[in-house]
């Protein structure tokens, strides 16, 4: 069953699982004594309505004793942690304790805690904005029964809960890792280095801190521990690199203090991370389709994904703190060859008209149009310096060419953010460790390749469109476009990368899951 689309959770539809499961038999029911209705007086209506459909027959309890489906969600519980579920949530003892309650109130909480639970591991325990959008809890209740409804139609609700809570690929490998890193911090972690701001150690040097660096890259598995000497030689650099590019570092092989910072995190820092990103990981689909493209705000990174493999990667520039790139999904339309630049108002007004207030040439000398009701006119007819205190009738764009802002090629999926990918004349900025450098859209590394991939085309062919100078808009399949935002990331081979919290934006999601 699919989970709902990325970033917005809209109603879980179980209507034909609901359809195909019976309901409890009137035998069935005869060998249960019913709960009082009165129980369920102050119950919410999902569940009321629920049990008053099922003729009040327990779920969890034979009689006054709990019963089999009771231990088994004892026992899922007990399992949540090794699923990325707090237990803070699903207290196993408070759940223990319903073994000695009345059957009424272990019914009602145990279907609370069974519905709570299959829904975080379905969809995630917070909204995927963050912060809880309006309607959310409203439509978690929705969700909680259906889920229940289809759950007690068979003969123990927890068979239902393994069959509508498949994983993706990014739940299942960060789950995996989420073990791993418990596993290590259970063994003590590693010990923290020591460092100073001018730290610089490269292939070929000597210094005091390679022993413990080497000790250290051993206990998280990249290297064996082997040598003692204080030489920083070519199998500790193959190891620091490889390190690197776990942490979304650039991987240049040089000891210096971001290096030992990032090998300074503990593991407890680690597993944190992994948990909030196993909540992200939530959000998205289970399936990701024949084709997905896959941007990663975090680490910069845009990745091509078929059937579930990955088959490319490639770096990308992502939004500056103060315009970050937002977190959405979309499906892909549009190629456009030699692309105008359509200059957004808050740039023409903030940034381009006072520049132009200041040079009178700056229109003309950067190859920008001016129009008026969409025809072009003379920079010289506008004003400027309304303009540059906020009030522009007019609207600028940049002419295409190697000039122009956009580069080459942009590729287009309509969204209420107006983001969209992008070619970019501004190739060295992709060789800067932190990639944070646009108003909110993404440039792209590689848009010949990624254009190509998109449109089963070859980058020559695309590049003879290019040399044609003409405007070319070219339909594309219909492939998912995901921007996302994940401190650490996991491949459908197991590759785990971690990254920095660029945006800040951890902290919110774990204040969300702790509360």
């Amino acid at each position: 069953m699919s989970k709902s689309a990325l970033f917005a959770l809209s109603a879980l539809s179980l209507a034909s699982v609901c359809d195909a499961v019976p309901a409890a038999s009137a035998a069935a029911q005869s060998a249960h004594e019913r709960v009082d209705p009165a129980a369920f007086a102050d119950a919410p209506d999902w569940m009321r309505n629920l049990y008053r459909e099922r003729g009040y027959v327990p779920v969890w309890s034979d009689g006054m004793r709990p019963n089999r489906a009771f231990s088994d969600l004892v026992s899922a519980l007990r399992a949540a942690e090794a699923r990325g579920v707090d237990l803070s949530r699903y207290t196993v003892a408070s759940a223990e304790a319903l073994r000695r309650a009345e059957p009424a109130e272990r019914e009602r909480n145990a279907t609370r805690i069974f519905a709570d639970f299959a829904l975080d591991l379905i969809e995630g325990r917070t909204s995927p904005e963050i912060e809880y959008q309006p309607g959310f809890e409203e439509l978690r209740d929705r969700q909680k029964g259906e889920l229940a409804r289809a759950a007690f139609g068979l003969e123990n609700p927890l068979d239902h809960l393994d069959q509508v809570t498949p994983d993706n690929f990014l739940v299942e490998r960060l789950t995996d890792a989420l073990a791993e890193y418990r596993l290590l911090a259970a063994r003590g972690g590693w010990n923290r280095l020591t460092s100073q701001d001018d730290l610089l150690i490269e292939e070929g040097d000597e210094h005091p801190l390679v022993p413990d660096i080497r000790e250290r890259l051993a206990a998280e598995g990249f290297l064996r521990p082997l040598g003692e000497d204080d030489v920083f030689d070519s199998r500790l650099v193959a190891a620091l690199k490889a390190f690197q590019r776990s942490r979304s570092i650039m991987d240049d092989g040089v000891v210096g203090p971001s290096t030992i910072a990032a090998l300074n995190e503990t593991p407890e820092e680690l597993i944190e991370r992994l948990e909030i990103n196993i909540e992200r990981a939530r959000w998205l689909p289970t399936e990701l389709g024949d084709k997905a493209a896959f941007v990663n705000a975090a680490d910069y990174t845009l990745r091509l994904y078929e059937n579930g493999a990955k088959v490319g990667e490639m770096a990308v520039i992502v939004g500056e703190e103060r315009t970050q790139t937002p977190i959405f999904a979309d499906t892909m339309e549009t190629v456009v060859v030699n692309p105008y630049w359509n200059v957004p108002y808050s740039i023409l007004t903030g940034e381009i008209a006072p520049k132009q207030v200041e040079d009178p040439s700056y229109i003309t000398s950067n190859d920008f149009e001016v129009l008026v009701d969409e025809e072009v006119v003379s920079p010289a007819s506008v004003d400027w310096e309304a303009a540059a205190a906020g009030e522009a009738s007019f609207r600028v764009r940049q002419t295409a060419g190697d000039h122009n802002a956009l580069g080459r090629i942009k590729f287009l999926f309509p969204n209420k953010y107006a983001v969209y990918l992008h070619d970019t004349p501004a190739d060295s900025l992709f060789d800067r460790d932190i990639r944070t450098f646009s108003h909110g859209c993404i440039r792209v590394e590689e848009p010949l390749r990624f254009g190509a991939w998109l449109l089963d085309e070859t980058e020559s062919e695309l590049a003879a469109m290019i040399r044609s100078e003409e405007r070319i808009e070219i339909e594309t399949p219909p492939v998912p476009v995901y921007i996302t935002y994940f401190t650490a990331w996991a491949e459908p081979d197991g590759d785990v990368t971690f990254a920095r919290d660029v945006y800040e934006r951890d902290a919110q999601v774990l204040a969300r899951l702790e509360g």
